[in-house]
């Protein structure tokens, strides 16, 4: 790959420059004296020639030196087509090099792909570079990105600062409702799941083994657990999603034999039990997740639900609860299973549903945040998950531990913004993201820029000219659009937008067609012909066509046209005659 980017922070402007394997990164400080960008030493320079071998690590002081010169992007592509790995598989790294970055490559048709490695990840926001929502081999899985994305938003809601209270502009959150699942995860699960076929007996006595290996790994035991009324459907979660895990991903199905499993009494060994949960406890990764939240919720209840029925919460006593449970969970920060414990993990476990209460400023009512509609619950998303990965960018900040890289600009990417939103929501979103980081109170990110990749006139109506750079195919600049403030109907009808003109191919194939009988070009029935000028609501369009009909088809004039006409002739007459 071959390429360049100038980019400017801090009146320091930046020009990284890549050929092939060889990366350099220049510098140029503004002199304010002479107008002039000096330049300074290489950032960075890495002169590797060997497509084979990863780039040299950068210690960590020069990587504290060289941070501050780049900004973390976040890019938002919702188009079913887009960012799909099976595209760019021609440009797939050796597995050699691969394996040198990874340790161990388990897919190597797909984790050798460039495009792979910058979906959402769990690295702490060390990697200057996200793309959402995540995609696997092209697919994004609707169902764990809306729960996601419902988990970021609760968690922003739920953050000491008071985040993003107020959603799509009129909405503001009130409450969260936390219902019992009437259906629980366990044996049955798992064999609609296709993973495994146990019986009631079997997963019982394999939960026991899982349980007990699990507070054993975590160094807990039964005394530790807060008093609930909801510990047995928990801890059967718990085995069900070991379970699950060990049975689904590859870095953990190659340590329980399931096909064996099937052939015996089904009953797992302790030595592979050991080693699985062993290996999970070193997983910080969103694949445990679930397992965190239950253990949390067993060892400090932050939630103190109701063991019938659901519980209702405001939010800031929710915001309360989550404090206390992130002061009293400190303690557990030295097992590497809980050491970046964050609001995700304190939300109650799966086996609840959680949903958030907005009142609407308009009308005061009660409106439950799954009965929007889905443009504006893909608004809330799009905008929530944006200033979640702000959020945590700026929470790195705090961390006391001082190693991790912190970034203090942001350049957040939204492309194909205007997907799924009614003109109205499209209308609304740039305000609605606006106040949305007005509502963040940022110390740390010093600035954000945004970037909308758009064919809509309802997003360029809120941006100024100067702020648009409007391309065609062939990448070449058009000419300038006048878009900030202006009526959006007239946007769309420049040349940028329509340059055939603003009216359907069809309809204008229709009054081409129309033309062509009146010049005898084509035939058709008077009154087919007069049916078709009568679907034209353009007016003029439509007045002129009416006015040549009746010019070829004089008999075909219908007799309160005629009077008119007549009409309009004895009037003219009279005006003759008063002269």
């Amino acid at each position: 790959m071959d390429g360049e980017l100038w980019y400017l922070v801090d009146n320091k402007a930046v020009r990284l420059v890549v050929n092939g394997r060889k990366v350099n990164l220049f510098s140029y400080t503004k002199d304010t004296q002479e107008e002039k960008f000096c330049n300074e030493p290489l950032l960075l320079s890495n002169e590797k020639t060997d497509k084979d071998s990863p780039m040299e690590n950068l210690n960590p002081e020069k990587l504290k030196e060289f941070i501050p010169s780049l900004f973390y992007t976040l890019v938002s592509n919702y188009s079913i087509y887009a960012y799909n790995a099976v595209d760019y598989l021609d440009e797939n790294n050796s597995i050699e090099l691969e394996s040198e970055i990874r340790g161990e490559v388990t897919n190597a048709k797909y984790e050798c792909n460039w495009l792979s490695g910058i979906f959402h990840k769990n690295d702490g926001y060390q990697s200057p570079i996200v793309l959402t929502p995540y995609r696997k081999e092209g697919n994004i899985n609707i169902n764990t990105e809306k729960q996601l994305s419902n988990e970021r938003l609760i968690s922003l809601l739920l953050m000491d600062n008071k985040y993003y209270r107020t959603i799509n502009g009129h909405l503001k959150v009130t409450d969260l409702k936390i219902t019992k699942n009437e259906e629980n995860k366990d044996e049955n699960t798992l064999k609609e799941e296709k993973l495994y076929n146990f019986t009631n007996e079997i997963f019982n006595r394999n939960k026991e083994i899982i349980i007990d290996s699990w507070y054993k790994t975590l160094n807990i035991s039964q005394k530790d657990i807060q008093e609930s009324s909801y510990t047995k459907e928990i801890l059967t979660y718990i085995a069900y999603k070991t379970l699950k895990i060990a049975g689904k991903y590859k870095q953990y199905n190659n340590i329980i034999d399931v096909e064996n499993l099937q052939q015996t009494d089904g009953v797992l060994d302790n030595t592979q039990i050991k080693k699985l949960i062993s290996t999970m406890h070193d997983d910080t990764s969103h694949i445990t997740k679930k397992i965190r939240q239950c253990f949390l919720y067993l060892l400090y209840n932050p939630f103190k639900l109701k063991s019938e029925g659901e519980s209702i919460i405001k939010i800031d006593e929710a915001e309360k609860r989550v404090k206390k449970g992130l002061t009293n969970s400190d303690s557990l920060r030295n097992n590497p299973f809980f050491k970046n414990i964050s609001i995700e993990d304190l939300l109650p476990p799966p086996i609840f549903s959680i949903e958030i209460i907005l009142k609407d400023k308009l009308n005061s009512d009660n409106v439950p945040f799954n009965t929007l509609s889905s443009g504006e619950r893909q608004q809330a998303f799009s905008i929530s998950s944006a200033l979640y990965h702000l959020a945590n960018i700026e929470s790195v900040h705090n961390d006391k531990n001082n190693v991790r890289v912190c970034y203090s600009n942001a350049l957040i990417i939204f492309e194909e913004v205007e997907l799924y939103f009614h003109p109205q929501l499209q209308k609304q979103l740039i305000k609605n993201l606006l106040d949305g980081i007005k509502q963040m109170h940022f110390k740390h990110i010093k600035s954000i820029q945004i970037i909308f990749v758009t064919h809509s006139p309802f997003i360029l109506s809120d941006i100024p000219t100067e702020n648009i750079l409007a391309l065609k195919k062939d990448c070449t600049e058009t000419k300038e659009l006048k878009t900030f403030s202006a009526n959006i109907y007239d946007i769309l009808n420049t040349s940028f937008f329509m340059e055939e003109g603003a009216i359907g191919d069809y309809a204008q194939w229709i009054i081409q067609f129309i033309v062509k009988c009146f010049e005898d070009r084509q035939s058709i029935p008077p009154e087919d012909l007069l049916e078709l000028i009568s679907l034209i609501d353009e007016p003029l369009y439509h007045k002129v066509l009416i006015q040549k009909f009746y010019e070829k088809y004089p008999n075909q004039t219908p007799l309160s046209k005629k009077i008119e006409e007549l009409e309009m002739q004895l009037d003219a007459l009279k005006k003759q005659q008063n002269k």
